[in-house]
């Protein structure tokens, strides 16, 4: 009796799925892989462990201790410190903080980015959370904390912005947010809901030459 032949076509091709499911599958490793090394945090120093001076400029009595930072405001300034940090256009950032003593108050504010902030006011810690979403323009952000004028002292364990350094381009600018038309500057003192801005996370897509101004079609 003839022993029947395996169709060999049949092997041949469960090898190329075998052979393309494995690539897909290294692909999207490496993806995950870049996805986590491109999240990082911006700001230097956020858990005060080196000289204040050296990532920090603050004004008014603040001062480093084993815990973190304490400000100690005085009857007409904030004592807080701000930094300077690079951030992606368009971008989406995690504020995060810890912070205790009387009215701590952490945030973020610079370019077309609308201000955010968060604060406490307690004996016992308290950790800050506040997502940012980016302007179409802005690239520098102020991160800061202060305390409130002829209040107690506060402390600061630690404070950082976290967010993506890659920034997909959009396929098309439904969602963009709108300009902001508020000048950067010192926070209020006055709690304010987070923006409301449900924009999507990625860059505009490069304009056609021929419908930018100037350009004949």
């Amino acid at each position: 009796m003839r022993s029947r032949a395996r169709p060999r076509h049949r092997f041949a091709a469960l090898a190329g799925v075998l052979a393309l499911t494995s690539t897909v599958g290294l692909g999207l490793l490496g993806s995950t892989a870049d996805a986590r090394a491109s999240v990082r945090d911006t700001v230097q120093d956020g858990a005060f462990r080196g000289p204040l001076e050296d990532s920090w400029t603050c004004t008014g009595d603040v001062t480093r201790t084993e815990q973190g930072i304490e400000g100690r405001p005085g009857s007409r300034d904030f004592a807080g410190c701000t930094q300077l940090v690079s951030v992606q256009p368009y971008g989406t950032y995690e504020l995060t903080a810890t912070v205790s003593g009387s009215f701590a108050f952490v945030g973020v504010s610079g370019g077309d980015t609308t201000e955010v902030y968060r604060w406490a006011d307690g004996s016992g810690r308290t950790e800050l959370h506040a997502t940012i979403r980016i302007g179409p323009t802005t690239q520098v952000l102020g991160v800061y904390f202060h305390g409130r004028y002829g209040q107690g002292p506060y402390q600061v364990q630690q404070i950082s912005l976290v967010g993506n350094l890659y920034i997909p381009v959009c396929p098309s600018m439904t969602g963009a947010p709108p300009p902001s038309t508020r000048a950067p500057g010192p926070t209020a003192l006055v709690p304010s809901p987070s923006p409301t801005w449900t924009g999507m996370n990625c860059y505009p897509p490069p304009v056609p030459a021929t419908t930018r101004p100037g350009v004949a079609s």
